[in-house]
């Protein structure tokens, strides 16, 4: 699994994915996994992103996530932007790849 995910996956995501192989300890291998989730996050925020600025009308204003996306960002502020982009009523290029990553959260926001 290893060697596909380092051929297949994304330079940033294939080496973070391989620090939780190289991991020693038991509290290592937990840093790096959530090293690794943090990685992965980070690189569909700037798909959701790129995303989100090829769509075909372009007066649809930006989410306030991505309005408010500047300063010291955290994990939470680039997950945010995910699903805001996620949840959007305009589409863009990965609408449907992101609105069914995300169909449980929305699923489970309906419910609450």
């Amino acid at each position: 699994m290893l060697s596909q995910v380092q051929q297949t996956y994304p330079q940033p995501i294939a080496y973070a994915y391989a620090s939780i192989h190289r991991a020693r300890s038991q509290a290592e291998k937990l840093d790096q996994i959530l090293r690794c989730a943090e990685v992965t996050t980070r690189y569909l925020c700037a798909l959701a992103i790129a995303s989100f600025a090829a769509r075909e009308n372009t007066t649809f204003p930006p989410p306030d996530a991505l309005t408010k996306f500047q300063g010291n960002l955290a994990f939470g502020h680039f997950l945010s932007v995910i699903q805001a982009i996620s949840n959007l009523a305009t589409p863009h290029p990965l609408q449907i790849q992101f609105s069914l990553c995300f169909q449980k959260k929305k699923a489970l926001q309906k419910v609450n």
